[in-house]
C-alpha cells in the first residue's frame, strides 16, 4: 500500500526511511538524477539548471520537496511580524516555534502544468519558500512570467527564490517520478507547456 500510495505522488515518510537517512544506506547504490531549474527572485542572477540524485529504490513520487530541504531555512528577525502572525492564529502559535519552523525551512509546491495527453503525461511545478509572506520574501518576478504563460493571473503572488521542476505519470499503473527539466524548458514552445 505504502509504494502505490507513494507511486501517485503521496508523501510518506516511514521510520525506517529516517533511519536510512541516518545511517546513509540506499539500498543498492544505484542512484535517479534529474535536472531541475533555479529561478533566483534577484533578476541580476542567471537561471540556472541543477542537477538532483535520490536512491532508486526511492525515487517514485515527487522528490523535489526533500531535494530542497534546507533550501529555504532562514529566521525572521523581527519579533513584531512574529508577533502579529501569532495574535492572527489566535495566539495558539508561539514566537520560538515560529522561529524554529523557519530556520528548518519548508517547501511548498505549485502546479503551473497539469499531466494531458497533449503534454506527454508531464505535470510542472514551480516550488517556494511556504514561509515567504512571513518573510517578506520579494516578488520573483521572473517565476511570475512563467505562470502567467501557464494562464495564471498576473497579480500571483510568488516570493523569493523558486525551482521548476517536472513529474511524469508512465506505464500502465501510471507510476510518478521526477524527470529532466531543463534550462532548454522554459521556452514557450515546450511541449509541457502546449495546454
Amino acid at each position: 500500500r505504502i509504494a502505490w500510495l507513494r507511486a501517485r505522488g503521496v508523501q510518506i515518510e516511514m521510520p525506517e526511511d529516517r533511519n536510512k537517512a541516518k545511517t546513509g544506506s540506499t539500498g543498492s547504490g544505484k542512484m535517479h538524477t534529474f535536472k531541475y531549474v533555479k529561478i533566483p527572485v534577484d533578476p541580476k542572477q542567471d537561471i540556472v539548471e541543477c542537477t538532483a540524485q535520490v536512491p532508486v529504490e526511492e525515487a517514485q513520487g515527487d522528490k523535489m520537496t526533500s531535494v530542497l530541504e534546507g533550501a529555504f531555512a532562514d529566521t525572521v528577525a523581527d519579533d513584531a511580524v512574529l508577533e502579529s502572525f501569532s495574535k492572527s492564529q489566535g495566539g495558539s502559535v508561539g514566537i520560538e516555534a515560529l522561529r524554529k519552523t523557519m530556520a528548518k525551512g519548508g517547501c511548498e509546491s505549485f502546479r503551473i502544468a497539469a499531466p494531458t495527453e497533449d503534454n506527454g503525461r508531464e505535470a510542472v511545478y514551480l516550488y517556494l519558500d511556504e514561509s515567504g509572506q512571513l518573510k517578506g520574501l520579494p516578488r520573483n518576478q521572473r517565476a511570475v512570467d512563467l505562470a502567467v504563460r501557464c494562464g495564471f493571473p498576473a497579480d500571483i503572488s510568488l516570493l523569493g527564490d523558486m525551482y521548476v521542476a517536472r513529474v511524469k505519470w508512465t506505464g500502465a499503473t501510471a507510476l510518478l517520478g521526477n524527470v529532466d527539466f531543463a534550462l532548454a524548458d522554459l521556452s514557450p514552445a515546450a511541449v509541457w507547456a502546449r495546454r
